[in-house]
């Protein structure tokens, strides 16, 4: 059955804050199937079977629309790193469950693995709203590589250029996966050969 809002069909109702997650609900969905350039605040009042006026009360634009996905795929996307680094009983093998899990979301949503690095959402150098998400993120990749290196399983460097260094390897990899260089299957075997496991 169509959600589509058109004639003869009953637009759906929510409540103010479910109307909102609708719409971004709606938004993935249109993200994953057709990417980025898919995305209109028309397009996602016809997928969610609202009236085309329903996403300004939350989106002003499609700028905030985007925005406001990219956040929720950023969330989303920690999320998968964070729930794979816990409970690992090394740092090194902590940094290795990460990196996996950073290029296995890459492969399995590609569009909004894009989304979230596209400088147009969340350009560099500017506060946006995924900031603190993101300074969260490399806090965290920060504490963990100054935990390799205590435990030796990382050289003794600065803490910023190897944390940088190792995101660039990982976000490079991911790309690779993206664009059907390289298999996400062999994602494990490559992060491991230049971090090995303990």
């Amino acid at each position: 059955m169509s959600r589509s809002a058109g004639p003869g069909t009953r637009e759906k109702t929510y409540h103010h804050g479910q109307l909102r997650e609708a719409l971004l609900n709606a938004a993935h969905e249109i993200l994953d199937a057709q990417g980025a350039a898919a995305l209109s605040l028309r397009e996602i009042a016809r997928h969610a079977g609202v009236s085309h006026a329903a996403p300004y009360h939350h989106f002003p634009d499609k700028q905030h629309l985007l925005q406001a996905v990219a956040e929720r795929c950023l969330v989303q996307f920690n999320e998968a790193q964070e729930a794979a680094a816990s409970g690992q009983p090394t740092a090194a093998q902590a940094i290795l469950a990460i990196g996996e899990a950073y290029v296995a979301y890459a492969a399995a949503r590609p569009h909004a693995f894009q989304l979230i690095f596209d400088p147009a959402i969340c350009t560099p150098g500017q506060p946006s709203p995924l900031t603190p998400i993101i300074e969260h993120s490399h806090d965290q990749r920060r504490a963990l590589v100054t935990r390799a290196i205590q435990e030796g399983s990382l050289p003794d460097r600065p803490v910023p250029d190897l944390t940088d260094a190792l995101w660039a390897t990982v976000h490079g990899l991911a790309d690779l996966v993206i664009l059907g260089h390289l298999p996400a299957s062999r994602a494990p075997a490559l992060l491991a050969a230049l971090l090995p496991r303990p």
